[in-house]
């Protein structure tokens, strides 16, 4: 009987069919860009303010925290807008749009700051473009990744719509180590050239010619996906809620609210670790020689790259096998494990014992990243069984939110770390104990979080056939209003 019921909650959220992998594609293509700039600036940001520009460490970090708590804090009135939006165009692919060319203006600004200022300067500098650029990155962000959540009710095809977006997000984020190298490249080659051409490629150290690179990138692939995928047009007449109520109504939901702090915890370990990379492979794998980072991140990334794209097919049938829950928490727990080894594994003593830790960290961050947008759909169903409204765009912006207030905690817990540990600015080499905790910090903090991430996601209560029951009542509720409506017609 048991498995009779699993089967029946199986076939309940396979409701539609299958979407064509090209407008999967066409979807997923704006976040290769968005994940390029989002990704080098969160991985470089820090390292490029303390070491090229200058400024101190802990002002660097409070200046980025800020602005990521402004970004964070506008991401669910971003969502709850775009909810509400009753343009001709859709709810979310106008913002896409209009936000496209300011988001690669201010993601220049950021990396072009003027020489020659004070401390006090350039922490204004830093905070004003930070917080432009993640008012850019919000109205942007928030509306496309409720465009995902809104293309299919299927419980299984959203896990592989997430899937196919995390493959160009990947690759986006392999792009972003790519990046550093093309700086260098530049930087190389700058001697041959002249003139204004000169100094373009040498502004920065290089890093103002890579952020324009990659912000006409990003705006190619934010056009490009609203013109060539289209919005279900009756999602523009779906009854919504005000925004103070969808506030209320989102982080009340237990569903969300338990997702959240296990994603909350993962996604503040993981910033710290963006942050703190680059110094551990400058300083620890590199012994200070920045050139030979820069010239060899692409390689370091690259089995982390090769083995995620098949990870997610993995992982994907994982999900479609277990249950999201189930598949999440495997990601969690292998993720701590795999954190908490690198203490051993990355090292230049031993320099091969990187690449099986490499392999085993993207085939497990494949599922990690990819779950949790593919959860947040099931539980916008819940929420509409409850209050009648589909709000993806809330509870996108809330998750967003929730990731990105992380992230600001995370990059400033890394800029104070540096200062506790000892770290010395401009140095090119650092002090044996400043590098040991450097790694110490890296592993056994982020790794010892993520066993606590793993603890939360036990107490999430939707599974397939919880799923399942609410798609039942949702469909049975809109036969009804349909029967309804046409007996009022006749």
């Amino acid at each position: 009987m048991a498995a009779g019921v699993k089967t029946t909650a199986i076939e309940q959220v396979q409701e539609a069919p299958r979407m064509q992998l090209g407008r999967e594609v066409n979807y997923s293509i704006a976040a290769f860009g968005t994940t390029l700039i989002s990704l080098f600036q969160v991985t470089f940001i820090l390292l490029f303010y303390t070491q090229e520009v200058g400024l101190d460490a802990g002002k660097a970090g409070l200046a980025l925290m800020i602005g990521r708590i402004w970004d964070a804090v506008t991401d669910p009135a971003m969502g709850s807008i775009s909810d509400r939006t009753r343009w001709r165009m859709g709810r979310r692919r106008p913002y896409m749009l209009l936000g496209a060319i300011p988001l690669a203006i201010s993601y220049i600004s950021l990396w072009t700051p003027p020489t020659g200022w004070s401390q006090q300067g350039l922490f204004l500098y830093l905070f004003f473009t930070y917080i432009a650029y993640n008012t850019s990155i919000t109205i942007v962000s928030i509306p496309y990744v409720a465009l995902g959540g809104e293309m299919s009710m299927d419980y299984h095809e959203r896990t592989r719509i997430v899937a196919i977006r995390q493959v160009f997000q990947t690759l986006g984020w392999y792009a972003a180590s790519v990046g550093l190298m093309i700086n260098q490249l530049l930087l190389d080659h700058a001697p041959n050239a002249g003139g204004l051409w000169h100094t373009l490629v040498t502004f920065r150290n290089g890093y103002a010619m890579t952020a324009v690179i990659c912000g006409a990138v990003c705006t190619l692939g934010l056009v490009w996906t609203v013109f060539t995928v289209k919005e279900d047009p009756t999602l523009r007449t779906h009854h919504t809620i005000g925004h103070l109520r969808a506030l209320w109504q989102t982080m009340k939901n237990r569903s969300f609210l338990i997702l959240m702090l296990a994603f909350l915890l993962m996604s503040a370990l993981n910033s710290m670790g963006f942050a703190s990379f680059p110094y551990l492979i400058q300083y620890w794998y590199y012994s200070g020689d920045r050139a030979a980072m820069a010239r060899n991140l692409p390689m370091l990334m690259l089995p982390m790259l090769l083995i995620a794209l098949p990870g997610f097919a993995f992982w994907t049938r994982v999900s479609r096998r277990t249950g999201k829950r189930t598949a999440c928490l495997y990601g969690f727990g292998a993720l701590s494990v795999v954190t908490i080894i690198n203490f051993y594994m990355f090292t230049p003593h031993i320099p091969w014992l990187y690449w099986p830790w490499a392999v085993l960290f993207g085939f497990v961050c494949a599922l990690t990243n990819m779950i949790v947008p593919a959860m947040i759909p099931d539980i916008v169903d819940e929420d509409e069984l409850e209050t009648g409204a589909r709000r993806e765009g809330s509870f996108f912006g809330a998750n967003t939110f929730a990731l990105k207030l992380a992230g600001a905690l995370g990059v400033w817990l890394a800029g104070l770390s540096l200062d506790a540990i000892g770290f010395q600015k401009g140095a090119a080499t650092q002090p044996e104990m400043t590098v040991f905790w450097l790694r110490a910090f890296y592993a056994f903090v982020r790794g010892g979080g993520l066993v606590v991430t793993f603890l939360v996601m036990f107490a999430f209560p939707l599974t397939p056939e919880r799923v399942a029951g609410i798609r039942s009542q949702l469909n049975a509720r809109k036969a009804r209003s349909s029967q309804e409506a046409g007996t009022l017609t006749a």
